[in-house]
């Protein structure tokens, strides 16, 4: 159970992280045009405050994280950690 919140936001993306497992090893399911149509379901499932950026600092700085999202890339043919340290950077705006 998460403590604070910055363990609440880990947690959602380690939860965000196992979607990304399963589609990287299945694909994404038929109902997704291509991964960018994706996008739309998956951001809603990261904290919806500044938790999301605990969030994503994790995806993008966690070595397991990184092999699987490198897995997930290839088989969609969509660069996520670009996606991801995309959306880290608009912590700086």
């Amino acid at each position: 159970m998460a403590e604070t919140p910055k363990d609440h936001a880990i947690e959602m993306a380690q939860n965000a992280l196992n979607e990304i497992d399963t589609y990287s090893q299945h694909g994404l399911p038929p109902v997704y045009k291509n991964a960018q149509a994706w996008l739309s379901d998956f951001y809603p499932g990261l904290p919806w405050n500044d938790g999301i950026f605990h969030s994503l600092e994790w995806l993008t700085t966690n070595p397991k994280a990184e092999t699987i999202i490198a897995r997930f890339s290839e088989r969609v043919n969509f660069d996520m950690m670009a996606e991801l340290r995309r959306a880290l950077a608009n912590r700086e705006r």
